[in-house]
């Protein structure tokens, strides 16, 4: 159940349409096409690529703008400073994303990768979003 301070439901057509458009942005128009200086080893195995920070730092700007007093976790922020995890311990609404899900699928050109937002209020999920910018679904 959705909490019924209305002023903290984002409008969600608004914020799908945010979703997809970074998403065609910045991760469509590099698939296949990402160049080597745009990938770099965050450690343990994993990579992050331009698409994964661009993606974040568009999302976090555009979501927070519907909702002004609204927080974000972001995964690639997130993995630079474990404290932001500390952005749920307040009253203010969260986002969290994973802008680019599948980053490796993503460099390697195979097409399984995703842009994962949910939003959260006082630690608990209320909406979700899973766009796949390759079905557009």
């Amino acid at each position: 159940m959705i909490p019924n301070s209305l002023h903290s439901i984002p409008n969600l057509e608004a914020v799908s349409k945010i979703i997809i458009t970074i998403a065609k942005d910045e991760i469509l128009s590099r698939f296949k096409h990402l160049q080597q200086n745009e990938i770099s080893e965050k450690g343990m195995g994993e990579i992050v690529t331009a698409a994964d920070i661009q993606s974040e730092i568009r999302l976090a700007k555009e979501l927070t703008s519907l909702i002004p007093e609204s927080k974000v976790i972001g995964e690639e922020e997130y993995d630079q400073n474990k404290s932001i995890i500390e952005r749920f311990d307040g009253d203010e609404p969260v986002w969290v994303l994973d802008p680019l899900d599948g980053t490796r699928n993503f460099s390697q050109g195979k097409p399984c990768f995703c842009t994962i937002v949910a939003y959260c209020m006082k630690n608990t999920t209320y909406l979700g979003w899973i766009y796949d910018p390759i079905k557009n679904n």
